[in-house]
């Protein structure tokens, strides 16, 4: 939905609003329900735009083939991506590293 489609269904929306609620001002039943019309109609069309731009959109990520995927990658691993405690060996690690020789210096 472009920002001219945008403004021109607000406009309608306040005008129907406003017509609303002049007819109920002055209590003339007949402009009460001709800007209910007026703002009713401009709220379906913006959400049939609204519809029409998410139906575009999943087509758009379809065409990628990126449909049944996550968006972003877990934060978080499964475990049986974890290594193992017993896979852990010193010559993976950095030296001193989880094995309390290391030591901070302060000077």
């Amino acid at each position: 939905m472009g920002i001219d489609e945008k403004l021109g269904n607000m406009s309608r929306r306040c005008v129907g609003r406003s017509l609303e609620l002049f007819g109920k001002i002055t209590h003339n039943t007949t402009m009460q329900l001709a800007g209910y019309t007026t703002w009713s109609s401009a709220c379906e069309e913006a959400d049939r735009e609204k519809a029409k731009d998410a139906i575009k959109a999943m087509e758009a990520v379809a065409a990628f083939g990126l449909a049944g995927r996550p968006v972003l990658e877990p934060m978080i691993k499964p475990a049986s991506a974890m290594p193992n405690a017993a896979d852990d060996t010193a010559a993976t690690r950095p030296s001193g590293w989880a094995t309390g020789t290391a030591t901070a210096t302060r000077t």
